[in-house]
């Protein structure tokens, strides 16, 4: 297992490896993909609606904290994440009893996220057309616009693997020293090794008649 999330660490790296660093023409970049989300959600196609909506998710992968979510993955030691459990796995800095340690983290890996996330701010409180955006959702980027300091982040990262032999995908929360939330990332770690199982082929439906039993029966009582 662990051969495999080295090469889904791969696949994140290559992703990673790719990403230029985030200044004030990425925060232009993200006001050209709200216009573009505003003027689909409000057309009459519904075809164009969706191509929108879909647009949502860029705008989330182009974030600071994406960039932040994926060095963190990167940093993690593949044993660690080929011994998390299937179902959902919380890890942490200072965890508590329902919760796992978080390995040492970087600390290159904070800094760079605060020195992002006050572009991000910076540029976002320049720019009035974001406030004028009409097209909300619920993890909106312009819901978190907090500075945030390297020294006191406190980091959650949740792990989230379907089966046994699958790699997980992570979200990771990066807190303030009041416990509220900064802002988020989201990786999935795509394994390339993986064969997918074989659908499933869906049994014919079977109509059935309904059968109570004679106490139910017995108790029911006529419709009014």
């Amino acid at each position: 297992m662990v051969e495999r999330v080295v090469a889904a660490q791969s696949e994140v790296a290559k992703k990673f490896a790719e990403r230029q660093p985030f200044t004030s023409a990425s925060v232009r970049h993200l006001a050209e993909i709200w216009s573009s989300i505003d003027r689909g959600a409000n057309s009459p196609d519904q075809q164009t609606q969706q191509g929108a909506y879909a647009l949502m998710d860029q705008i989330k992968k182009e974030l600071p904290s994406q960039r932040a979510t994926e060095a963190l993955i990167l940093s993690l030691d593949p044993k660690v994440i080929a011994d998390l459990p299937a179902g959902e796995t919380l890890l942490a800095d200072k965890p508590t009893r329902m919760e796992l340690p978080l390995p040492r983290i970087d600390p290159s890996i904070l800094r760079q996220l605060a020195e992002d996330q006050q572009t991000w701010i910076q540029n976002f409180h320049r720019d009035a057309s974001f406030d004028n955006r009409h097209s909300w959702f619920t993890v909106d980027p312009r819901l978190y616009t907090l500075p945030l300091d390297p020294k006191s982040t406190r980091i959650v990262l949740i792990a989230r693997r379907d089966q046994p032999d699958s790699t997980p995908s992570f979200s990771a929360y990066f807190l303030n020293a009041e416990g509220s939330i900064v802002t988020f990332g989201e990786t999935n770690m795509s394994d390339p090794k993986r064969i997918p199982p074989k659908p499933t082929p869906a049994k014919p439906f079977e109509p059935r008649d309904i059968v109570f039993s004679p106490e139910t029966a017995l108790s029911s009582r006529p419709l009014s």
